[in-house]
């Protein structure tokens, strides 16, 4: 028997007659379309039972109230005749209904299109909101409260931070079909057209006026749903040439931020079509294959090209364009992950992912939900089966999705010492298309922040936010560049149950708004906000897959606790995922869903595609190597700055190390009259241990406690040498600091022999050269390790042998070939050199039993060739012998060329970090 509901909101009533089982949403696949934000795609279900109702909230982000209290997702609710209930702005009321149902309105005659046959579609679009236009930009504002306050005082509901608005300006009362304003004695008033008014019932298009600076626009009408992805019209290309790209001139106009504003050309010459990229950041792909600057491709009917998120179809002599970014589906094909012979992490797992869909991915340890996620994001490929998006392979074709999948792993992706907006700024700068403005990119991030509620968090730095809030500033890197499909791995862990709950109610709200989530999480108090979820056991079974009210009736439980605790404590994984195999619920998720999309299957094995030789592309970038250095560089340095403890040290370790020169040596100890020679030897000794000692420890953290960002960031666009050249021009602008901090004391102290600008300019290049010498050293440790802790110990062993090999503190003609060849790749021994020459410190002139013109320190205390003399000489020769007469151009350039292998090697070792 049909239901009759009565559907009410701001003053106005509506009445529909529907089937007994009718859907309720956003989406136009619902019976009834209710419009609005807070309201999700498929919101509830009320179903019509003997002499009642039952009503279902299906997973909502935001929730169904009844009675005034919100009712638990995916547990149905007993209605009577007259019970109201509440769906976003909207207040429902079920009736008794009549005979039949009304007819369905013709397509040309209904606000919105229903997914049933003979039921009436009721399309709710109203949404009051304020469009606010300021010389700083447009912002939109919804109107939900019963009273707004609007002024420049930071406590109104609604600030507009202008001069000509007044701190408490005007209010706005909801009223029976609408919002009245009502000015509040404000400096500058409110004009509606070119009249002055204090109170007035506002319209639809109403434009407000304040000073003639700030115009504020009214409005109260549909909005254009999310639905399927739209097909776009279908362009002319038979002629000339057609521009495709960001810039609204283009003959195809996409507007998608990982789409460049000139993004690639087709050309039609003499019937012959051809593509070229115009050097895009984010490339341009036909049939999987990348078509580079310059270098055109010829393209048929039936080929697909693929520009950021849309797809282009090509015929005879037209070009339609699909938007796939808020359309992804995934078919996850046989899936194995073999490690050996005999170990494999996925047992053939085959299902199949709606668009717009909450998956949650649920198992006990050793389960593989890691694995899985890793698979399913291209991220670790699988070793068997293949990933379709929207029947594309992921593996074969990852280049041309890598923007449009988000990732967040369990660790946070963004540097906590920045400010929110800040380290959003960076990512936006890092992901973004070079061409995109600074207006456009401060635009999405304010987009971005205000989507997750973070915008009056903006200024606070990410370390001092909850872990929620973390959580969502991750989330909103990932949002730059609207991602159609997303990954989140334990995005609820370590959440007190509240954040756990909001966090979850956001990624539901996500799914809504046209992203594919899939997350893996070990907490299942809110499972039920999911439209699917994949129960894992262990050894990477598939134990279940289907929503997830179905999964306690499958089980036979009544929590989703007792289903790990069956799980784990009754048959074995191959049995559950056999039993599974079974069910009516695998033919209904699992098979019918992949054989509506073209898998075949065996029994219940689902036939991966053929595959298809993977095309040679390039990894993209969203920005060119230069600027991505410079933006790398710029935030590296914001982050050593807002570390004010650390950057303190850092500007005064060097000034302390430099001053243990004051206290341990005297002045004159490099003297002719006054010195000695092992003093002196030491001194210098030290001034090359020193510096490398500053640029190692400063360094050999850098990537160590960044690497999950560093990750993320490197799948997405970074490279590889934009990353090591950011920290090595850094260090570079530091090492000229410590070095002249270390140099200058120096120079003040000592007296050195016949100083000239030459051997002073030597001794400071010879110093910088040494703390660089330890910043690679550093960061070649710092990439090697896997935890803070193992970097600091590997830094004392490397440490350990620059003191040893150096020929400081042994002779390296006193220690084995091995030891002494060691030591000619020991920056500090050239470092040690370089300042021995420079410093004027050389065995010119002597020798044994001829020490009349040996002009070392302190031997102008002896007679010429005194036992006193020359047992100095001895000494000092047999330790130091292999130091004295260097070339400090030649010890530059040795430094320099240990330098280049460590940068090789660090190099080397990134790379190797790489999954793809």
């Amino acid at each position: 028997m049909p239901i009759t509901v009565v559907v009410r909101t701001a003053g106005t009533e509506q009445e529909f007659t529907l089937e007994d089982s009718a859907g309720i949403g956003r989406s136009v696949e619902n019976d009834l379309v209710l419009e609005a934000p807070n309201i999700s795609r498929k919101h509830a279900r009320l179903l019509r039972t003997d002499g009642a109702f039952e009503l279902t909230d299906l997973g909502s982000a935001n929730g169904t109230v009844v009675n005034g209290q919100e009712i638990d997702p995916r547990s149905p609710v007993r209605l009577v005749p007259g019970s109201r209930f509440n769906i976003g702005p909207y207040e429902l009321e079920v009736r008794g209904g009549t005979a039949t149902p009304s007819p369905r309105p013709q397509a040309n005659q209904a606000v919105g299109v229903a997914a049933g046959v003979g039921l009436e579609t009721a399309v709710l679009a109203r949404e009051p909101r304020l469009i606010i236009a300021t010389k700083s930009g447009r912002e939109e504002f919804p109107l939900r409260a019963q009273e707004i306050l609007v002024g420049r005082a930071p406590t109104s509901d609604l600030v507009i931070d202008q001069d000509v608005v007044s701190r408490r300006h005007f209010s706005l009362q909801r009223v029976p079909g609408g919002y009245e304003i009502q000015d509040l004695g404000s400096r500058n008033g409110v004009r509606l057209g070119q009249e002055p008014i204090t109170r007035h019932f506002l319209q639809d298009g109403d434009t407000l006026d304040i000073g003639g600076e700030v115009s504020i626009e009214y409005l109260d009408r549909p909005r254009e749903m999310p639905g399927q992805a739209p097909q776009g019209a279908k362009i002319d290309a038979t002629a000339g040439e057609l521009i495709i790209g960001r810039a609204p001139a283009c003959g195809i106009h996409l507007d998608h931020p990982t789409v460049s504003l000139r993004h690639a050309r087709v050309l039609t010459t003499n019937g012959v079509r051809t593509i070229e990229d115009l050097g895009s950041t984010n490339g341009t792909y036909v049939n999987g294959q990348r078509v580079y600057p310059g270098h055109p491709l010829r393209i048929n009917p039936g080929d697909e090209v693929r520009v950021g998120p849309v797809l282009l179809l090509l015929s005879g002599e037209a070009i339609e364009h699909r938007d796939e970014s808020t359309h992804i589906a995934l078919d996850a094909v046989s899936l194995r992950q073999q490690v050996n012979d005999r170990v494999n992490l996925l047992q053939e797992i085959s299902f199949s992912i709606r668009p717009q869909e909450f998956v949650a991915v649920v198992g006990g340890s050793g389960a593989g939900k890691s694995t899985l996620l890793g698979a399913l994001s291209g991220l670790w490929p699988a070793t068997g089966g293949v990933i379709l998006l929207n029947g594309t392979p992921l593996y074969e074709n990852f280049p041309a999705f890598r923007a449009h999948l988000g990732y967040v792993p369990q660790d946070d992706i963004l540097h906590k010492e920045l400010p929110v907006q800040r380290a959003l700024e960076y990512a936006a700068q890092l992901r973004l298309p070079d061409d995109t403005s600074a207006a456009e990119r401060t635009a999405r991030v304010e987009e971005v922040m205000k989507t997750l509620g973070l915008d009056h968090r903006r200024d606070v730095p990410i370390a001092r936010l909850s872990g929620g809030q973390r959580k969502r500033v991750s989330i909103g890197a990932e949002l730059l560049t609207k991602p159609g499909l997303f990954f989140l791995d334990e995005a609820t862990s370590g959440l007190d149950p509240g954040t756990e709950s909001q966090l979850m109610r956001l990624l539901r709200g996500l799914a809504d708004d046209g992203h594919t989530i899939v997350l893996i999480t070990h907490a299942t108090k809110n499972v039920m906000l999911c439209d699917q979820v994949a129960f894992l056991a262990r050894g990477g079974y598939l134990a279940y897959y289907g929503p997830p009210d179905k999964a306690l009736e499958y089980f036979g439980v009544s929590d989703f606790d007792g289903i790990y605790e069956r799980l784990e404590g009754e048959s074995t994984p191959e049995q559950w995922a056999a039993e599974y195999a079974r069910s009516g619920l695998w033919g209904e998720f699992v098979r019918d869903r992949l054989v509506g999309d073209g898998i075949e299957m065996v029994g219940t094995r689902a036939t991966p595609p053929p595959s298809r030789p993977a095309p040679a592309t390039l990894r993209s970038r969203s920005t060119s190597p230069v600027k991505q250095t410079l933006i790398l560089s710029k935030r590296y340095f914001d982050i050593i700055r807002r570390d004010r403890v650390n950057l303190a040290l850092m500007f005064l370790l060097a000034p302390l190390i430099g001053a243990i020169d004051l206290v341990a040596f005297k002045g004159n100890i490099l003297t002719y009259q006054n010195g000695n020679p092992g003093d002196a030897m030491t001194t210098l000794f030290l001034a090359a241990l020193f510096p490398f000692l500053v640029g190692a420890l400063s360094s050999v953290r850098e990537i160590v406690k960044e690497a999950p960002i560093y990750q993320r960031e490197r799948t997405v666009s970074l490279g590889i040498v934009p990353y090591i050249g950011s920290k090595l021009l850094v260090a570079f602008l530091f090492a000229l600091y410590h070095a002249a901090a270390m140099f200058a004391i120096k120079a003040l102290h000592f007296e050195f022999r016949d100083p000239t600008a030459l051997s002073m300019f030597q001794i400071y290049g010879t110093i910088v050269l040494a703390v660089m010498s330890g910043v690679v050293w550093g960061l070649v440790i710092s990439a090697l390790t896997s935890r803070e802790e193992q970097a600091m110990m590997l830094a004392i062993g490397i440490i350990v042998v620059q003191v040893v090999f150096s020929g400081g503190m042994v002779s390296l003609g006193d220690i084995p070939v091995v030891g002494e060849q060691l030591g000619w790749v020991t920056n500090t021994h050239w470092t040690f050199r370089g300042l021995t020459t420079a410093a004027g410190l050389n065995l010119d002139g002597c020798s044994v039993g001829d020490l009349a013109n040996c002009q070392l320190p302190g031997f102008g205390q002896f007679q010429p060739n005194s036992g006193e003399a020359n047992l100095a000489f001895s000494s000092t020769e047999a330790k130091f012998g292999l130091i004295f007469g260097a070339n400090v151009w030649v010890c530059w350039a040795a430094t320099s060329t240990i330098m280049a292998v460590l940068t090789g090697v660090l190099w080397f070792l990134q790379k190797r970090k790489d999954t793809l």
